[in-house]
């Protein structure tokens, strides 16, 4: 994690100037907050570190109790920002070195909830100074929130998602990471399923796939080391896979979300500082990148896809758990633009026509069950519940034709599917193929 240890400016017992925590630990480690010697980090990085290391997070302000429950109650962690005397207080505001507006007070304390009882409402919290444990009323802990304005981190074990493509003949292609740190692959064609070990391990996340006009397969993934690798099928289902191919573009702070038109690849990621970035490349042609594109901080991996007209479309949980949206308009990028539709539960993944008619953008809800947003002629449409669950991954998505295909690692580690028949959802359906990594 990024450590800013310049001292602070302090004039009349006031912090003036000092760090930034949304983006590194502001101090001394070991120092005090009342002698303003060290002070503490807010969400970004602790999330973006807790994703760096494999786990998954949901990181942002404006929580609730009821939100917070909802993670416990999946058995995922939560660490909250509260004043350590279990009580809500003002804050007072310094500007960082960046020119950032800063809330803050010498009472600055994070506690990780473990437990609750919705009978008796109450919230049961870990102080992690002491390893105490601390049980307060539903009313009082939410109270304690607002200090912070509901900052938290929700922090789960990742079951990795897979990775789909859709051929023009209806042939899908199912791509996910093993347990022994492989690429596997399932063919599926009709009734038949081809599955089989691709190799190209170890992998250090989960892949994304992209299919370019003359029908190659590409596969990217984040490897072990934190740099963009692929594999290829030349010509499609059927070919002599090539690879791991090292394509460097290092550090990725995520895996990546690939997508293509024509004889163009374009892949993206979080960058380290919760940026987006982009690398891109025509055929066997130099590959242009890696490229900032802003847009932070994003609250998870990217996802992206293409029309045939050039434009591309990305889009992101926000660190408020909504949906948030960058383009390519063929000359420059637009955004970071809000799309509401929050909270989300996952990152997001998206389908797209050709033509740019329709875009489906689905996730996991907090309640573990397929949501779906959907740009339909020229409006947004969601989100919308299509059920499914309980998901025990971020669903992963593609199109043919009308139909759109939906694929996740269930709670059980096995493939899952769904189909989208033109507005008529049907599954889920098993697959087997299990355990995922």
């Amino acid at each position: 994690m990024p450590q800013d240890t310049r001292a602070a400016v302090v004039s009349g017992g006031n912090v003036q100037q000092w760090g930034d925590p949304y983006t590194s630990f502001v101090g001394n480690v070991y120092g005090s907050e009342p002698n303003f010697s060290g002070y503490g980090v807010y969400y970004p990085p602790v999330a973006a570190a807790a994703r760096q290391y494999g786990a998954n997070a949901v990181a942002g302000t404006g929580w609730t109790v009821a939100s917070i429950e909802a993670q416990v109650q999946q058995g995922n962690a939560v660490i909250a920002w509260v004043n350590r005397y279990f009580e809500p207080s003002g804050v007072r505001y310094w500007t960082a070195w960046d020119g950032r507006s800063v809330p803050y007070t010498t009472e600055e304390h994070t506690v990780v909830v473990v437990g609750f009882d919705t009978g008796a409402g109450t919230v049961t919290v870990l102080d992690v100074a002491n390893g105490t444990r601390h049980t307060f009323s539903e009313p009082s802990f939410a109270a304690m929130l607002t200090t912070f304005n509901g900052m938290a981190v929700a922090v789960s074990q990742r079951s990795l998602s897979p990775a789909v493509a859709t051929l023009g003949n209806g042939t899908k292609l199912v791509f996910w990471e093993g347990t022994d740190q492989n690429l596997w692959e399932d063919v599926q064609s009709g009734s038949s399923q081809q599955v089989r070990s691709l190799g190209m391990g170890p992998l250090g996340s989960g892949p994304s796939t992209a299919v370019l006009a003359n029908g190659d397969v590409e596969v990217f993934w984040k490897g072990t080391e934190n740099n963009l690798w692929e594999a290829r099928e030349p010509g499609g289902v059927g070919g002599a896979w090539q690879g791991p191919i090292y394509r460097g573009m290092g550090p990725l702070n995520s895996p990546p979300a690939a997508t293509a038109w024509g004889s163009e690849t374009d892949v993206f990621w979080e960058g380290t500082d919760w940026n987006l970035w982009e690398a891109w490349w025509q055929s066997s042609a130099a590959p242009h990148g890696p490229q900032t594109l802003g847009m932070g901080a994003l609250g998870s991996m990217p996802t992206a896809a293409s029309h045939s007209s050039g434009e591309q479309d990305v889009f992101w949980m926000g660190t408020d758990q909504a949906l948030w949206e960058g383009y390519w308009n063929g000359t420059r990028w637009q955004g970071p633009m809000s799309l509401g539709m929050g909270p989300l539960g996952s990152q997001p993944a998206v389908a797209a026509d050709a033509g740019g008619n329709e875009q489906d953008v689905v996730w996991e809800g907090t309640d573990r069950n397929i949501w779906e947003g959907q740009w339909v002629g020229n409006a947004w449409r969601g989100p919308s519940p299509r059920g499914m669950g309980p998901l025990g991954s971020a669903p992963a998505i593609a199109r043919s034709g009308t139909d759109v295909d939906v694929f996740w690692q269930g709670a059980d580690h096995n493939l899952w599917g769904a189909v989208d028949g033109g507005g008529s959802w049907s599954g889920p359906t098993g697959y087997g193929d299990g355990p995922l990594g």
